[in-house]
């Protein structure tokens, strides 16, 4: 309810909305139609804000009623502020649904193509409105950051024990070797792990870096044989055409489109080598735009590789 400093009167919004819909028709008669109101109801609207206002809203004729100078200028305020009111109640009602507000969510792994980035994708198709902001860094960067609330969810390669709240696997997702071009490796199809002996592995700290670096060492590598990197994924791939080096990355990487830059796939005993991908989030007091992602990023058809070897991390 607006209280009005003239004589004690009051007015509503409902009251405020039939007077500006009175100014747009410019007819007692016609307004009232639109309504589903008697001319009798829309008049004592049309009398309590001016009463409360102070001020006279229309000059009445028998052609009609027309909005008098300060009528004009204080309706046109007030239909300003009735909409911007309205788009604020239909973005609050959206936000409760999860349709509108951000989500903040930490990636673990390169996402430019595989998927992670189709499910991304497919996300902001069904929530346009919702904001979508990404940071990347190991996982305990990632998973640090949630726990600080400073991220709703992560998207992190699994690992026994490594998140307390809520968590769920989402699927699997290949890892890749990645060599320039001219690589003696590059005519290759497939790499099994005896392959890349000859050859530095360079590793980035960040991303799935540790997780890589554990499953090189699982296989055997040397300390000798690892070039550890402090340079972002393009970055380290851009240092593989000038050397004959490889690195490990995940699928999601060839979506780099790195022209000088080959991926095959890592295998183990003729089959793919899998990661998996676990979602963590803090699982309560989470609002609906949370709680939407987690629901489709369970639903997402995260493809097949059940038969292929699925690496713990």
């Amino acid at each position: 309810m607006f209280s009005g400093n003239h004589l004690g009167s009051t007015y509503s919004i409902r009251d405020l909305r039939r007077v500006i819909l009175l100014a747009e028709y410019r007819s007692m008669h016609r307004a009232a139609l639109q309504l589903g109101l008697d001319q009798t109801t829309l008049s004592r609207s049309v009398i309590a804000v001016e009463h409360a206002m102070g001020i006279k809203l229309f000059e009445r004729s028998r052609t009609g009623s027309q909005a008098t100078r300060d009528g004009a200028e204080f309706l046109s305020v007030a239909s300003g502020v009735l909409a911007e009111m309205d788009r604020a109640v239909i973005r609050l009602r959206l936000r409760r649904r999860g349709r509108v507000g951000t989500l903040r969510l930490g990636v673990q792994t390169s996402f430019a193509s595989g998927p992670v980035g189709d499910m991304l994708d497919r996300y902001e198709k069904a929530y346009p409105e919702v904001e979508t902001q990404i940071t990347d860094d190991t996982r305990e960067g990632v998973l640090r950051e949630l726990a600080a609330t400073r991220l709703d969810a992560a998207i992190v390669l699994s690992r026994d024990g490594v998140w307390s709240n809520s968590c769920a696997l989402l699927g699997h997702e290949r890892l890749m070797v990645a060599m320039g071009k001219s690589h003696p490796l590059a005519f290759r199809t497939n790499l099994p792990w005896p392959d890349l002996s000859p050859y530095v592995i360079m590793i980035p700290r960040k991303g799935a870096g540790a997780e890589v670096l554990r499953l090189v060492s699982q296989h055997g590598a040397e300390t000798q044989q690892v070039d550890w990197q402090d340079a972002s994924i393009d970055r380290l791939l851009a240092m593989l055409t000038r050397r004959e080096r490889v690195s490990i990355v995940t699928a999601g990487a060839v979506g780099l489109g790195m022209e000088d830059i080959v991926f095959r796939p890592l295998v183990s005993d003729g089959e793919p080598v899998l990661v998996r991908h676990m979602l963590c989030w803090r699982g309560e007091d989470e609002d609906s735009v949370v709680g939407r992602f987690v629901e489709l990023a369970q639903d997402y058809d995260w493809g097949g590789g059940s038969s292929a070897l699925s690496v713990g991390l």
